[in-house]
């Protein structure tokens, strides 16, 4: 009796003994899937990091072109404003010698100067609209995604 005694308590053992086995075994593959699954998480975060930082030079060069592009149009801007001054100048010069003027042929003439000056005026509008329009567009293209 005491030897089938002693053999149930070496099968409890062996029994408890591979038991303990399979927990450690588990317990090491949970380990090494946590270990897997925090080497893909360094891994995205990195990734994602490189993404971020990509889209941060971006962002910094599109605003840098478009603050470069304000400050052109602006310089057009007063410069288109300058030869616009000048052009009235020109006009009320050109009307103060028309109404100086008592000759009907130099009074035609002047009327033709007129017409000439308006019709510069109106070239550089025109010119100044198309520039705005390509600035525009110009401005629209740095924003699109690349």
């Amino acid at each position: 009796m005491a030897v089938e005694a002693l053999q149930a308590q070496l099968e409890e053992q062996t029994r408890l003994s591979k038991e303990q086995i399979e927990t450690l075994e588990d317990r090491k593959v949970r380990v090494e899937e946590t270990q897997v699954q925090h080497q893909r998480d360094q891994d995205k975060m990195k990734s994602m990091t490189d993404k971020l930082n990509k889209t941060q030079k971006l962002l910094y060069e599109s605003t840098r072109d478009f603050l470069q592009l304000k400050f052109e149009c602006r310089a057009n801007e007063k410069s288109w404003m300058a030869e616009k001054d000048r052009l009235l100048r020109e006009l009320d010069r050109c009307r103060e010698q028309l109404a100086l003027s008592s000759d009907p042929e130099q009074e035609r003439e002047h009327e033709r100067e007129i017409l000439r000056l308006s019709l510069v005026e109106k070239a550089s509008r025109h010119s100044h609209s198309e520039e705005v329009k390509s600035l525009t567009e110009q401005l629209a293209q740095a924003h699109r995604p690349r």
